[in-house]
């Protein structure tokens, strides 16, 4: 087998590879031996011999040339990087039914169980916790910008107004938190809000069906709000049909007021003193911006000049404003048809048509062609021919109605009939009585009830030349009544979100009402109700957040609730603006208190939208999927006992072996009890943090220590530095010379004192739930669990990946220009990080020609979320610093994570060997997986193969090639590509070959299916 595991082979052959190389051989110089490994001869056991002995001499000159780079790159003197601790998140909670709370203080110990080792892994909490017994019971997103409340967690039913749509909860159903995620601010969806008015009366809205209830309304200065109300979308009009509100069917302005027709029946509803009523709701049907005040409201039953549905004349239909009932000329039989099917359904009703009448004169004659035919007959021509002009008008008119099998005349009106003969003129109102029989009929593209014009008689209409005096009609509208008469309501009540008032004493006694205001919430809000207070400081929650948001960091403003409304207070993000899941610790006053948000008296912490950057609608949104208090970061570290060590003479390049292995870092405190009184008193007061000092009974100082610093070698040491150097190959502590360093003295008493943190690399790398124990046994603590998995450790640095580095600093000199020397030293900064990619942005000369650099880290344990890449973004920022410090400020450096896009295949394959099928599967998806997988393969002398770097992505080229190549028993028929990343900008999903790429994106597995045909 060719072993390309090593770097930088000369020959690649192993024994595996010389065996083959031997057989074929053999073949051509000896085809009568066989060279058989599994049953050898004396031939093969010399041959195996020579094999064997020629792998290692390969090894051992392959080994060379690293040696030689290994040699090379410790003249830097660097050191092997430590090893890193894994970090996680942990829920502590108390026992039920004990205590209102305890502190946990920062650097408590937890266990936690591996699979990599028998003993337990230790975590230690960083940050002080107080454990409450409080539960979050009620979660509410409120938005005025979009009009909407939302009880996401606990009781609608306690929220619900009654007398809504939806019949309300039982208001005593158990308060049970729901275990969906939350959409943050995603307010697609209705909410419980609304907003109503809801108007009672005996028989003002009992009216047959098809007719229509007048309900006039006026603001408090007299003006008519028909119009208002009955504008496209903006209210909903609802009357009761015994299962719940329904729509009625017309909403129409007439004369100042809204006509409302339905086709059903309406169902009485008993009022709180047993009366039984119709109940007529007004609904907004979208968010309500600004009040709408009603000085005055009556209702009656009548329809008063509503337009037409259409006038049509000979299958064209005419303008319903001003028009030509006839035409321009008039013919016997001509026809005109106005239509109004809803209010000509209503039979017995008085219904009177109104209009405007006017005429035009259209003189007809004879064309140019048809007076020189008329002059044929005539054998000579006269001088002059005279015409006898004609006067025609529309002397009479059948007025009709279809019954369903024929017209019938509808009146025999002498004022209908002569209507049109020129006699009258100006405004004219004509009446009848609707007749019961009247059906629907088509005319031209129109169907519906309508009245027929028919010309029964027009004197002189076929003359020529002829004047034609024909009818101009304009503002047609029509108008019917049942019964006269105005009421107002007997009850009447307004809903504004979810408060309920009673305005019926104000619409009595003719009292400005506001019918419509908006929520009382301004902006996004997200309110977490708690059943107790929080007495201790500070409360920390868990965010669980499903996908990582690629783009900008929203800002949110936290606030507690208090007697007198909500206060803000200071707290500590880890989530980023809730783009990724951690922990948000929060600084509560003493003075929270209950208070009441919809109708619930919770203690509240509320997040707020502060720049409403989620007004909008395309905006992308966390998903939050836990909320868990008594949350904390813990990290897998163990802080050992404090080792005192002595030394009985001082010499140069002392070293003492230290009690741990993966040494994170060292407390180290120097003897330097022989230091001038000046200058401890002088360090006293100036550090006090690096000292130690103890006295004795006088008040003289008895011993002093002073805190040593640790650094990576003594080369840019100077003399009276207290500097020290940790080996962690072989986890010993070093000090210098004496000379260009200090070093500890000699002491009768402890020379020195080290105090360790050890982690246990990458074995502290726990799954969610493995965390379970607490160290210190603090009374009352009952459950304690991870609720995501813990990642980030690593190992110590493997000697391989310290050769890569030095490589790197010897390439560029330990200083960054160029992208490929930022990409370097990101990629050899830690081993965790698997790819690097950089883009520097370099601006115009107007603004002094300063550049950006945008560093882009794809983290070995992506999958596994963000604390990798935390734990080495801010030290990698700092390392640049000080290798460009020059050059860029911190501002000036973005380090950030890819933006992930999820590839999902479905592939559909052919197979004969059906009883295979879940094997193929299976194979298949791995395959698709590894093809798919970003990160190189690392080997164990670090050499990375495969993988995709930072803004490239497979495409369907590619992947047709891979499965194509993949070794099953099926034949590939086709498949399907799908790419869905979240950014900033929302969710995008599209075909893989259509995705619009960018320098930032990275390919990761999602969803893949194998289907059978």
């Amino acid at each position: 087998m060719t072993r390309t595991n090593k770097p930088y082979r000369v020959d690649p052959r192993g024994k595996q590879d010389l065996y083959k190389q031997i057989a074929e051989l053999a073949v051509s110089y000896t085809p009568e031996w066989s060279f058989d490994p599994d049953d050898p001869d004396i031939g093969s056991v010399l041959a195996m011999l020579f094999a064997e002995q020629t792998a290692g001499s390969i090894d051992r000159f392959d080994q060379v040339i690293e040696k030689y780079r290994v040699e090379l790159v410790n003249l830097l003197n660097i050191g092997l990087l430590p090893a890193y601790p894994s970090e996680g998140v942990c829920v502590l909670n108390l026992l039920q039914e004990t205590i209102p709370g305890v502190d946990v203080p920062i650097g408590t110990k937890l266990f936690g169980d591996s699979a990599l080792s028998e003993d337990a892994v230790v975590f230690e909490t960083q940050s002080p916790l107080h454990v409450t017994s409080a539960r979050i019971r009620d979660v509410i997103e409120v938005s005025g910008t979009f009009d909407r409340i939302a009880i996401l967690r606990g009781d609608a039913a306690e929220t619900l107004p009654t007398g809504v749509p939806v019949p309300a909860p039982s208001a005593d159903a158990a308060s049970e938190p729901q275990t969906s995620d939350i959409r943050l601010f995603d307010f697609r969806k209705a909410g419980i809000e609304h907003h109503s008015l809801l108007l009672y009366h005996e028989n003002a809205f009992d009216v047959p069906a098809h007719t229509s209830v007048l309900l006039e309304v006026f603001s408090p200065d007299g003006a008519s709000l028909a119009e208002r109300l009955a504008a496209r979308g903006a209210y909903r009009f609802l009357y009761y049909d015994g299962e719940g509100f329904a729509d009625y069917d017309e909403v129409e302005t007439a004369d100042g007021a809204l006509a409302l027709r339905r086709k059903d029946p309406s169902k009485k509803l008993s009022l709180p003193d047993g009366r039984l009523c119709d109940v007529l709701r007004i609904d907004a049907a979208g968010p309500v911006r600004t009040n709408l005040d009603i000085g005055n409201l009556r209702i009656h039953s009548r329809a008063s000049d509503v337009p037409v549905d259409f006038i049509n004349n000979n299958d064209n239909d005419l303008p319903i404003d001003v028009c030509m009932p006839f035409g321009e000329t008039a013919s016997l039989f001509d026809d005109c048809y106005i239509g109004s099917d809803n209010i000509f359904s209503h039979d017995g009703a008085e219904i009177t048509l109104r209009f405007s009448l006017d005429f035009r004169e259209k003189l007809v004659t004879f064309t140019p062609q048809q007076e020189e035919e008329s002059l044929k007959i005539v054998k000579r021509k006269p001088k002059r021919v005279l015409f006898t002009t004609a006067h025609s008008r529309i002397d009479r008119i059948a007025v009709e109605y279809f019954n369903g099998t024929g017209w019938r005349r509808l009146t025999d009106d002498e004022q209908w009939l002569s209507i049109f003969d020129g006699k009258a003129a100006g405004d004219i109102e004509l009446s009848f009585v609707c007749p019961e029989s009247w059906q629907p009929i088509s005319i031209g593209a129109n169907t519906g009830r309508c009245i027929r014009l028919r010309v029964e008689s027009a004197a002189n209409c076929y003359l020529q030349p002829c004047v034609h005096y024909m009818p101009v009609v304009s503002g047609l509208t029509i108008s019917y009544r049942y019964e006269t008469g105005k009421k107002v309501p007997i009850y009447a009540e307004r809903i504004s979100g979810s408060d309920r008032t009673d305005i019926t004493s104000a619409l009595l006694h003719g009292d400005a009402v506001c019918a419509f205001d908006p929520i009382k919430y301004a902006g996004n809000a997200l309110y977490l109700g708690f059943d107790k207070k929080i007495e201790g400081r500070p409360l920390s929650l868990y965010f669980g957040i499903r996908d990582k948001i690629a783009g900008g960091k929203p800002t949110f403003r936290f606030e507690y609730s208090t007697g007198r409304g909500f206060s803000p207070m200071r707290v500590i993000d880890e989530t980023y603006g809730l783009t990724k899941s951690g922990v948000i610790m929060m600084e509560l006053g003493e003075d929270m208190a209950r208070y009441e948000v919809e109708r619930r008296a919770r203690y509240w912490v509320r997040l707020v939208d502060v720049d409403g950057v989620f007004d909008d609608p395309d905006r992308s949104r966390p998903i939050i999927t836990d909320i868990l208090p008594n949350a904390v970061t813990v990290r897998n570290e163990r802080t050992m006992e404090e080792e005192e060590y002595y030394i009985d003479e001082a010499a140069p390049n002392m070293a003492f072996p230290l009690p741990a292995d993966n040494i994170l870092s060292a407390e180290v405190f120097v003897n330097e009890s022989e230091l001038p009184r000046s200058v401890m008193q002088h360090m006293i007061e100036r550090m006090p943090e690096c000292v130690r000092t103890t006295y004795d009974r006088r008040g003289d100082v008895s011993e002093f220590y002073v805190r040593w610093q640790e650094v990576e070698n003594f080369d840019a040491s100077k003399a009276g530095d207290r500097h020290y150097v940790i080996d962690r190959l072989h986890n010993a502590i070093l000090f210098g010379d004496g000379v260009n360093v200090r070093i500890p003295a000699a002491s009768p008493n402890p020379a020195f004192t080290v105090r360790l943190k050890r982690c246990d690399g990458a074995v502290g790398n726990l799954p969610p739930g493995a965390i379970s124990e607490i160290m210190d046994r603090i009374l009352y603590i009952g459950e304690v669990y991870n609720p995501l998995a813990a990642s980030g450790g690593r190992n110590p640095e493997s000697v391989y990946a310290a050769v890569e580095r030095g490589a790197g600093i010897l390439n560029s000199g330990d200083r960054l220009v160029s992208e490929a020397d930022y990409v370097r030293e990101a990629e050899n900064f830690s081993d965790m990080v698997g790819r690097a990619s950089c883009f520097i942005e370099y601006d115009d000369e107007s603004s002094g020609g300063t550049r950006r650099v945008n560093l882009v880290l794809l983290m070995r344990d992506y999958a596994d979320g963000s604390w990798s890449f935390d734990n080495v973004g801010e030290r990698l920022r700092a390392d640049i610093l000080r290798k460009c410090e020059a050059t860029l400020t911190s501002d000036q450096i973005g380090i950030s994570e890819p933006l992930f896009v999820l590839i999902d295949i479905d592939v559909w394959v052919h197979t004969d060997d059906m009883k295979h099928r879940f094997e193929i599967a299976t194979l298949m998806r791995e395959k698709i997986a590894e093809g798919i997988e970003p990160l190189p393969q690392r080997s164990e002398y670090g050499a990375d193969a495969g993988g995709w770097r930072i803004g490239e992505l497979p495409s369907p080229e590619h992947l047709d090639i891979m499965l194509h190549g993949i070794r099953v028993n099926a034949v590939v028929r086709r498949f399907t590509a799908t790419a869905h990343y979240t950014d900033a900008d929302g969710e995008h999903v599209c075909e893989l070959g259509k995705l619009r790429r960018q320098p930032f994106m990275i390919g990761v597995n999602g969803r893949h299916k194998v289907h059978f045909l």
